[in-house]
C-alpha cells in the first residue's frame, strides 16, 4: 500500500527535477553570446578611457569597425598587440591585421569624451575569417547583439543588466511547470486512490 512517506517522496524527487530544468533553462544563453564586452561608466565632461570587448565565436575575428556616435568625442585610438589601426577618424575606427580565434576575447582602448549623460552603445561591425561579417548595434544592455554599452553620468538599471527571462525562455518554463503540475496531480491521485475491485495496490 503506497504510504504518505513514498508520496512526499516522489513528490520531492520530481520537485528536484523540474527545479533542475528550470534553472537550466534560466541561465541558458542563446548562442553567440557577447560575453567579453562589459558596459563602461563614464563622467561627461570628461577624458575617459573606454575597453572595447571583442567576442570571437565560432569562426575567428580579422577586422573590427568601431563606429563612434555623437554622444562620444574620440580623441584617439589605442594600438593593439598583433592588428595594425587602419582607420581612425571621429565617426569610425578600425583595426585588421590581427586575429582573435574562436572562443577568445580581444580589447582594444579608446580615449574620449561622453558629451551629454546617456546611455548609449558603441555599434561593431566584426569580420570573421570565413569573409562574413556581424553588426552588434543594440543600445539595450545585456543583448546578444549589443555593441560596447556606455553610461555616461547613468547607472546602470539592474533589472536591465540581469535581463529577466527572454520571451523563449518564459515560454519553455511556462511548458515545464503545466507539465510539472500535470505529473503531481497524477501522482498524487494514483497515490490516494482506493484499490480497484479485485486487485490490490
Amino acid at each position: 500500500m503506497t504510504t504518505v512517506a513514498s508520496v512526499r517522496r516522489t513528490a520531492a524527487i520530481l520537485a528536484l527535477a523540474f527545479a533542475s530544468l528550470g534553472a537550466a533553462v534560466l541561465t541558458a544563453r542563446p548562442a553567440a553570446a557577447h560575453v567579453c564586452a562589459t558596459p563602461s561608466l563614464v563622467k561627461v565632461g570628461q577624458p575617459s578611457a573606454v575597453t572595447v570587448g571583442i567576442t570571437a565565436e565560432q569562426v575567428a575575428v580579422d577586422g573590427i569597425e568601431i563606429r563612434i556616435p555623437t554622444l562620444f568625442s574620440l580623441k584617439d585610438a589605442t594600438s593593439s598587440p598583433g592588428w595594425t589601426l587602419a582607420e581612425q577618424t571621429k565617426s569610425v575606427v578600425r583595426y585588421t591585421g590581427g586575429s582573435v580565434q574562436p572562443f577568445q576575447c580581444g580589447y582594444f582602448t579608446l580615449h574620449g569624451t561622453a558629451t551629454r549623460h546617456a546611455t548609449f552603445s558603441l555599434p561593431l561591425v566584426l569580420h570573421y575569417a570565413d569573409g562574413s561579417s556581424k553588426t552588434f548595434a543594440n543600445d539595450q544592455l545585456g543583448e546578444v547583439d549589443s555593441g560596447q554599452m556606455i553610461f555616461a553620468g547613468t547607472d546602470p538599471d539592474p533589472a536591465t543588466a540581469s535581463k529577466g527571462m527572454q520571451p523563449w525562455q518564459l515560454a519553455i518554463v511556462l511548458v515545464i511547470a503545466l507539465v510539472g503540475i500535470a505529473v503531481a496531480i497524477v501522482v498524487v491521485r494514483r497515490a490516494i486512490a482506493p484499490p480497484t475491485s479485485g486487485g490490490r495496490r
